[in-house]
């Protein structure tokens, strides 16, 4: 597990005021079919698909954390 706030040090990620800081997070990915529950997605934007189109779908699946470039 980790600390959001230490996954998130030295970024340039702007915090949302709903986040706690020192929530943990189990694991970090990209895919939202390995989404568990307290995973971080990141949204990447592919050539073919964008990562921002399957938010819904690591909510459902767990996610405790969205990273998104968009709003």
């Amino acid at each position: 597990m980790f600390k959001l706030s230490e996954l998130l040090k030295n970024t340039a990620i702007k915090w949302s005021s709903f986040i706690l800081p020192d929530a943990e997070v189990t694991e970090v990915v990209s895919d939202s079919r390995k989404v568990r529950p307290g995973c971080m997605f990141v949204c990447l934007k592919g050539r073919r698909k964008d990562g921002h189109d399957y938010i819904k779908e690591a909510v459902r699946r767990g996610a405790y954390v969205i990273v998104c470039s968009e709003e």
